[in-house]
């Protein structure tokens, strides 16, 4: 007489299968890549009231930054407010791309003339950026924080 199909066998393939499938999906999640906010998230959320003071010390300001897109000159213009004329500014510019932060750009400020900074965005990936200006004004700091779609 031939045994058929019995129900141990049914249930240890089941539960091998199961637990395959599971190592599998382990070992793909794994290799995956995630982009947190930043790379010093915690260290950044301990200085948080003053990023707060620096926002509401640009809020204050009588104009403000102003970040245009020069879209058929492939440029990006950062005015500076007026209330900062003759007074010495040093701080960073960031161009945050928050899909993939092996593209953020950190950029010295450095005005022209005009008090503007010019930013070449040829070499730029098309889509969601968010440009985030550091700066100190004498002794106080700013910042202000702006999305931008190339």
């Amino acid at each position: 007489m031939k045994k058929g199909w019995q129900w141990p066998v049914g249930i240890i393939v089941v539960f091998s299968i199961f637990i395959l499938v599971n190592l599998v999906m382990l070992l793909y999640l794994s290799a995956q890549r995630i982009d947190l906010v930043t790379n010093d998230y915690y260290e950044k959320s301990i200085d948080y009231q003053d990023q707060i003071d620096r926002v509401n010390r640009t809020n204050e300001l009588p104009t403000g930054f102003k970040i245009e897109n020069l879209s058929t000159r492939n440029e990006l213009i950062l005015s500076f407010p007026s209330s900062f004329v003759d007074q010495k500014i040093a701080g960073e510019i960031t161009l945050y791309r928050p899909s993939d932060s092996t593209m953020d750009i950190t950029l010295p400020i450095q005005l022209n003339e005009q008090r503007t900074q010019v930013i070449r965005t040829s070499l730029l990936t098309r889509g969601l950026w968010r440009v985030k200006i550091n700066c100190t004004v004498d002794t106080l700091e700013y910042y202000h924080e702006e999305l931008l779609v190339l």
